[in-house]
C-alpha cells in the first residue's frame, strides 16, 4: 500500500461532550468521518470533495454543512491541501423541539460562529469560548427536525441498502455476514455490494466497523476505558481495536480520553500516513473493515 500523503488531527473537548476536530489534509490525501452525534462540518480552507449519502459535495473555504448521527463522510484532495473544523454534538445536547419551523442546513449566524470558535479553541486557552458555544447550540436543529430530515434527503437511501445498514446497526456488537444482509435486504449480494457502496461511500462491513467506532468513541468520551469501550462494541481483541480506533480517529484510544484534560498532555493530536487502499473497481477511497482515516 502506498502512502498518498497526510493528515494531522488534533481534539478539543468541553465538559458537556461538545468537541472539536480540527483536520489538516495533505495533497493528494482522503479522509473518513463518523460520529454518533451531530456533526458541523466547516471548510477552514482550501478546496476537495466529499461523498456524504450519495451527494459529491465540492469543498470550498467558508462552506459549512450538517452531517447526520451515523453519517460517512469520505473527503478527498487531489491537488490542495484542505484544513476543515468538524464539531460533535451529543444528540443528549440538541433542543428537543423547535421554537418554530426549522430547516436542517447552517445558517449564516451558525457558521460565523462556528468558524470564530474553531480559530480561537485552544486547550490552553478557552476565555469566552464555553459562551460562544451555548449559542452555536441554540442555532442547531431540534432533535425532532434531524429526525424528520433523513427521508427527506435529496438523494433517497434505497430500500435494500437501508434495511441492510439498519440490520447491521442493529447487530453491530456481532458480526453480520454478507449472506445475512442479503437475506435481510431482499437484494442479490453484487446488487447490495454496489448499492451499498455507492450511497455510503464504503462497503458494508466497513460501515460496521466505523459504526462500532463511533459508539466506542463515544463511551470513551464519557469516561470508559478503552478495553470497556472494545468489549462493548464487539472488538475481541484489544490490539485491533486500537489500531482501528487510530485509524479512523486518527488518535490512539488513550489520547482521546484525555482530550478533555485541562492539562496540556501533546498527546491530542496525530501525523500520519495515509495508505492508498483504493482499489480499481470503484472511484474513491476504499478501506479494509479496520481501516478509516
Amino acid at each position: 500500500m502506498r502512502p498518498i500523503g497526510s493528515v494531522r488531527v488534533e481534539y478539543v473537548r468541553d465538559g458537556r461532550g461538545v468537541e472539536l476536530a480540527r483536520v489538516e489534509l495533505g495533497a493528494p490525501s482522503w479522509w473518513v468521518s463518523m460520529a454518533e452525534g451531530l456533526v458541523l462540518l466547516l471548510v477552514v480552507r482550501g478546496e476537495g470533495t466529499a461523498r456524504c449519502r450519495g451527494e459529491r459535495l465540492v469543498l470550498h473555504e467558508g462552506l459549512a454543512r450538517l452531517c447526520m448521527p451515523h453519517e460517512v463522510a469520505v473527503v478527498e484532495t487531489e491537488r490542495t491541501p484542505i484544513a476543515l473544523a468538524l464539531f460533535q454534538v451529543p444528540r443528549t445536547l440538541l433542543r428537543t423541539a423547535p421554537d418554530g419551523v426549522e430547516r436542517f442546513e447552517v445558517s449564516p449566524a451558525l457558521a460565523s460562529l462556528a468558524s470564530d470558535v474553531a480559530s480561537r479553541w485552544k486547550r490552553e486557552a478557552r476565555e469566552g469560548i464555553d459562551d460562544a458555544l451555548t449559542e452555536m447550540l441554540a442555532l442547531l436543529p431540534s432533535a425532532r427536525t434531524i429526525a424528520a430530515e433523513r427521508p427527506r434527503r435529496s438523494v433517497l437511501e434505497p430500500g435494500a441498502v437501508r434495511r441492510a445498514r439498519l440490520y447491521l446497526e442493529s447487530r453491530f456488537r456481532t458480526t453480520p455476514t454478507l449472506d445475512d444482509l442479503v437475506a435481510e435486504s431482499g437484494a442479490s449480494k453484487f446488487h447490495l455490494a454496489r448499492s451499498f457502496r455507492a450511497y455510503h461511500g464504503v462497503p458494508p462491513h466497513t460501515y460496521l466497523n466505523y459504526y462500532r467506532l463511533a459508539v466506542a468513541r463515544t463511551l470513551i468520551a464519557s469516561g470508559a476505558r478503552g478495553s470497556d469501550a472494545a468489549v462493548a462494541t464487539g472488538f475481541a481483541d484489544q490490539s485491533h481495536f486500537s489500531r482501528s480506533f487510530r485509524k479512523l480517529i486518527g488518535v490512539s484510544p488513550l489520547a482521546y480520553a484525555r482530550v478533555g484534560d485541562a492539562r496540556p498532555t501533546g498527546r491530542g493530536s496525530s501525523v500520519r500516513r495515509v495508505p492508498d487502499v483504493r482499489t480499481s473497481d470503484a472511484p474513491g477511497p476504499r478501506a479494509s473493515s479496520d481501516e478509516g482515516a
